[in-house]
């Protein structure tokens, strides 16, 4: 049975690059969340937005057509 020897340099670029890309990975996974959540919400409130201004539309249409039908 051998021992494991820390210090030894086989594979330490290989573990070094290793935990690089496990680091890098983590934190562009960490910001294509955090990128998803943001245009999941600002479609939401696009949306909320997009009816209000839709409904308060349909309404001052409304309105100006009873006003008009109520002048002639």
């Amino acid at each position: 049975m051998t021992k494991l020897d820390i210090s030894s340099q086989e594979g330490s670029v290989t573990l070094f690059v290793l935990i690089a890309v496990l680091f890098f990975s983590i934190i562009l996974l960490g910001v294509y969340n955090k990128n998803m959540n943001n245009l999941q919400t600002q479609s939401s409130d696009v949306a909320r937005i997009q009816e209000a201004y839709d409904k308060n539309a349909n309404e001052l249409y409304e309105q100006t057509v009873q006003k008009f039908e109520n002048e002639n």
